[in-house]
């Protein structure tokens, strides 16, 4: 038997997973978005969105889907489609990908809207929070899908903060020869996400001392590894982006439909099964870093952003948007500011506004609203007016105060009550 060949098998894979991408985009991107919700009861105790399934189905224009087992994981639409999630008091709305912002606003409004509705007739709220906030995490409430059985059983307890947890997640259309650089860029700058959209500071009903307890408890996942948040430093090509993840343990795989546990290497088991491209991408799905390069959609997934008020429902997914048009005028101010190495400063910072948010020291004086000014200018340049969805984060920062800043000041001034007040959708 000849001796494994990683390098070759990392060139090999990295040249599929680029062929994901389209050399030369056809138009304006495009952009998608994957927005999490919260459900709970009138008191705030995590509800089950699978009774909302009927009401969601009533209109007749959403088809249900099943897994192998013949169980519900969501419900699949033109304009929109729900997805049952890790946890069951969790429900994600999916649209696009769509041409400009605002159509996507409108599908997903229109997603939302339905499920407030559904969950208004049991007496439910559905939040604008990045996290359950009374219920704590446990098997109790993981929704019993069999893969989530076993990533609990290789991952452990860290898990469960899935069961609770809740993001405004985009895709944006990337060509082949950005899909890297705007990956490694959103990445270094999953501070400024979280700096301006932190949502998840109240958790068992009470401050958690992080503004995003959603990213501190889930990097708790592979932390030596980096495989959840912000990485340890770029990947710079494809086979850079490959050999680190080939490095990380594999999770699960799949033997006839059936998810089982691996926890090896993922190169070691490659060493044993030989250069498997769908084994492989099964693996990179378990990799949660703040940006992702994502080759079956050719885009790439911004992942740090917790779910936004109701009263800012789009911020997140404008600054995200607007960081992969900026990456140029964003790098190159990056590099006037830090030289070769931001990465150092820019993740010791990462580190400060998990917990402080808006209070936290700027790496340099006028950091973010220099950010904010750039993205800015590249949706303008758009030509869609976008620029204008950007407004509320413009207000946090002048305010020095991040949503869970502001959940956390109500709370304690006014109870957990206030809080789903302000934070539900209506």
């Amino acid at each position: 038997m000849s001796a494994f060949d990683r390098r070759g098998a990392v060139a090999d894979l990295a040249a599929r997973f680029a062929s994901g991408f389209d050399p030369v985009l056809a138009g304006p991107r495009t952009v998608g978005r994957e927005a999490e919700f919260p459900v709970v009861d009138a008191q705030g105790v995590l509800a089950d969105v699978r009774e909302l399934i009927p009401a969601l189905l009533a209109p007749g224009d959403l088809t249900l889907t099943r897994d192998q087992t013949g169980q519900i994981v969501g419900l699949e639409g033109d304009r929109f489609s729900f997805v049952l999630e890790v946890g069951l008091g969790t429900l994600e709305v999916i649209t696009g990908p769509c041409p400009d912002l605002h159509t996507l606003n409108r599908h997903h409004e229109a997603g939302v809207d339905r499920v407030v509705a559904a969950a208004g007739d049991l007496g439910w709220r559905v939040l604008g929070l990045g996290i359950q906030p009374l219920t704590l995490r446990s098997t109790a409430i993981m929704t019993p899908k069999p893969r989530y059985a076993v990533l609990h059983d290789v991952i452990g307890d860290g898990w469960l903060w899935f069961c609770l947890t809740a993001s405004d997640q985009i895709h944006v259309d990337v060509d082949r020869a950005e899909a890297i650089p705007v990956s490694d860029l959103a990445n270094l700058l999953a501070g400024v996400t979280i700096a301006l959209c932190a949502n998840s500071s109240i958790q068992g009903g009470g401050d958690s001392g992080w503004c995003s307890t959603r990213e501190a408890g889930m990097g708790e996942i592979g932390a030596g590894g980096h495989r959840h948040g912000m990485p340890a430093g770029p990947v710079r090509t494809f086979e850079g982006h490959v050999d680190r993840l080939v490095a990380l343990p594999f999770l699960i795989e799949k033997q006839d439909g059936v998810p089982l546990a691996v926890g090896q290497p993922f190169d070691a088991w490659m060493a044993g099964h030989g250069v498997d491209y769908d084994a492989f991408l099964l693996h990179e799905h378990y990799v949660w870093n703040s940006a992702r390069p994502r080759s079956r959609q050719g885009t790439v997934e911004l992942r740090a952003a917790c779910q936004q008020p109701p009263d800012a429902p789009h911020a997140a997914a404008a600054l995200h948007l607007a960081l992969v048009e900026a990456h140029p005028a964003l790098g190159a101010q990056l590099t006037a500011w830090f030289g070769a190495d931001p990465w150092t400063p820019l993740r010791a910072w990462h580190r400060a506004v998990l917990r402080q948010g808006l209070g936290a020291s700027e790496p340099v004086d006028g950091f973010l609203a220099t950010v904010l000014g750039l993205c800015s200018d590249a949706l303008t340049a758009r030509g869609l007016d976008e620029a204008q969805l950007l407004t509320p984060l413009f207000d946090r920062l002048a305010a020095g105060e991040n949503p869970a800043q502001q959940a956390t000041r109500l709370v304690a001034e006014q109870g957990l009550k206030a809080l789903l007040e302000s934070r539900s959708f209506r």
